[in-house]
């Protein structure tokens, strides 16, 4: 008897509003980044790569375009000035079998740089 009373105390306890452990819920919004890039794509074309990205910022006056075989540390293979267009297209013909990473670096008017997502292309063989 002790034992069932001992259980349901301990479950009006559990149950009880004034003694159970509060609940608290959060809810955050997620602000997406500024939006230097509407997108960004990679793909075989011929015997290299081409890369091509929209912008969608008027402040872009730059752009640095990077590669990397290991997918951490990247080079920069080239750089284009921001033209009228808000589409822009960029070949990299000089490339070794393997996964290749790359992503572009856009440069604003104040100085300040926001990269595009890393994209990936799988590069069998030359030709």
């Amino acid at each position: 008897m002790k034992t069932i009373t001992a259980f349901v105390f301990l479950l009006l306890v559990t149950l009880s509003p004034a003694v159970a452990t509060p609940v608290y819920s959060f809810s955050a919004t997620v602000k997406p980044p500024s939006g230097a890039f509407s997108f960004f794509r990679v793909h075989r074309q011929g015997p290299g790569i081409s890369l091509s990205w929209a912008s969608a910022s008027s402040s872009v006056v730059q752009f640095i375009i990077e590669r990397s075989y290991d997918g951490e540390f990247f080079d920069v293979i080239g750089g284009m000035g921001c033209t009228g267009t808000n589409t822009h297209r960029f070949s990299d013909n000089d490339v070794f079998p393997g996964i290749i990473y790359y992503r572009v670096t856009a440069v604003k008017t104040d100085d300040t740089t926001e990269s595009s997502a890393i994209e990936t292309v799988r590069f069998v063989r030359r030709g």
